[in-house]
């Protein structure tokens, strides 16, 4: 029976959650020598990814990636990070990822799960264009 890379990622955060005396490094051999034994150490990657998921979800752990033009100041990062919170009410903690892109002239792009808001300015003088146009 093939074991999907969810289910594998799943039960290393049970084994993990439930690692109360911290012997973490036997979990994961344990866990390596089942992935070797299943013919599974290629679905390695896939794993992570499962277990990075899984792990988001049962922590209530949200990522945001911000798209500025320069480094996120102390003030800015507060508001992304209350923003994030407003539009995802169910995040217990938000993880803010900054990406710098040079060609942002302004504002901010902010791509949380499956949904973007687009501050730029580009994107404003783009909506105005529009809207002098109709």
């Amino acid at each position: 029976m093939k074991i999907k890379a969810q289910t594998y990622g799943e039960i290393l955060y049970k084994l993990l959650a439930k690692n109360e005396d911290r012997k973490t490094d036997r979990l994961l051999y344990g866990f390596l020598c089942l992935l070797e034994a299943n013919g599974d150490l290629g679905q390695i990657e896939n794993i992570i990814k499962a277990f990075d998921e899984y792990y988001k979800k049962e922590e209530g752990l949200t990522t945001a990636v911000a798209t500025v033009a320069r480094q996120i100041d102390g003030e800015l990062r507060k508001t992304l990070l209350d923003y994030v919170k407003k539009i995802r009410p169910s995040a217990k903690k938000v993880e803010l990822i900054e990406k710098i892109d040079p060609t942002v002239l302004g504002g901010v792009k902010i791509m949380v799960a499956d949904m973007m808001f687009d501050c730029t300015l580009q994107r404003q003088v783009i909506n105005l264009k529009n809207t002098l146009i109709q």
